[in-house]
């Protein structure tokens, strides 16, 4: 199981991919920046979500925790 999650599949093309985007992404700190008053909100596939933290559904999560999907449920 841990190969399968650590490693990349078949001829890694997805592997390289998201590899090449994150890349091409220039993180920049903000410091020192008024946080008094931080709005997270956004919509996402039309509803309006005040905190955007999103659990994708995965499947055969049990391979990879006892709990599998019940313990990603509780969690988010």
């Amino acid at each position: 199981m841990f190969d399968y999650m650590d490693g990349a599949a078949d001829d890694e093309v997805t592997l390289r991919r998201n590899s090449d985007a994150f890349q091409r992404l220039e993180l920049v700190p903000r410091v020192l920046r008024n946080v008094e008053h931080v709005d997270l909100a956004c919509t996402i596939l039309g509803c309006a979500i005040r905190m955007p933290i999103v659990c994708a559904p995965a499947g055969a999560s049990r391979l990879f925790h006892h709990q599998g999907e019940a313990a990603a449920a509780r969690a988010a």
